[in-house]
């Protein structure tokens, strides 16, 4: 079945979505006026593409590089600041609520494959769980997020560090965070009697 769109005099003739209903509750079916005309433009979409979600990513997962092998459907959809909380690294990133900050993010729009994939890669459930954030500020009703289960702090090695800044790029976000949270790190092995191989007298990278 089609339906039809009629723009000055030009009739463009657009798949009807099998399931009629979830693209409807979707608002993927749209009533266009022009003057006392009235079209429906009805927007051909896969099953796969109704069921997508989001996909919050703070770390690894900004890469889009590592994300094309490890989620091959996701794409990205945006950026966005996650407000209440805070970057950390426990070896591996992680978030904690923290009332006076935000975390710079990427979107994705994952499949459920895709999701099932990044559940192999994050450890969940036993290193990472999973939270889901409201986004209604970026008009969306909510995001997946995989959180941390433990407590601390250690400093990224650097490769993993160099990835996750090569998703900073890749989404164009403010790197401040990133620095201070790998400093912080730093601090914290410090205080906890950590030996920091130093060069020069200064940090260096494990």
């Amino acid at each position: 079945m089609f339906g039809f769109l009629s723009v000055r005099s030009q009739v463009y003739f657009i798949k009807k979505p099998n399931n009629f209903n979830a693209a409807r509750q979707k608002k993927l079916i749209y009533l266009l006026t022009s003057g006392n005309h009235y079209y429906i433009l009805y927007i051909s979409i896969s099953q796969k593409e109704l069921e997508m979600a989001i996909y919050i990513a703070y770390g690894a997962n900004l890469n889009k590089r590592n994300m094309a092998t490890r989620s091959p459907d996701a794409v990205p959809v945006g950026k966005t600041n996650l407000l209440g909380y805070k970057l950390i690294f426990n070896n591996v990133a992680s978030i904690v609520p923290s009332e006076n900050h935000s975390v710079p993010v990427g979107l994705w729009k994952i499949s459920k494959q895709d999701e099932k994939n990044l559940d192999i890669f994050e450890g969940y459930p036993n290193l990472y769980r999973k939270e889901y954030v409201d986004l209604s500020y970026m008009g969306m009703n909510q995001g997946m997020v995989y959180i941390m289960n433990y407590a601390g702090q250690a400093v990224p090695n650097k490769r993993y560090f160099d990835a996750i800044k090569q998703g900073y790029k890749d989404f164009q976000l403010d790197t401040e965070q990133l620095v201070n949270a790998v400093l912080e790190a730093f601090d914290y092995e410090k205080e906890a009697g950590r030996v920091i191989r130093t060069r020069r007298g200064g940090r260096s990278w494990r």
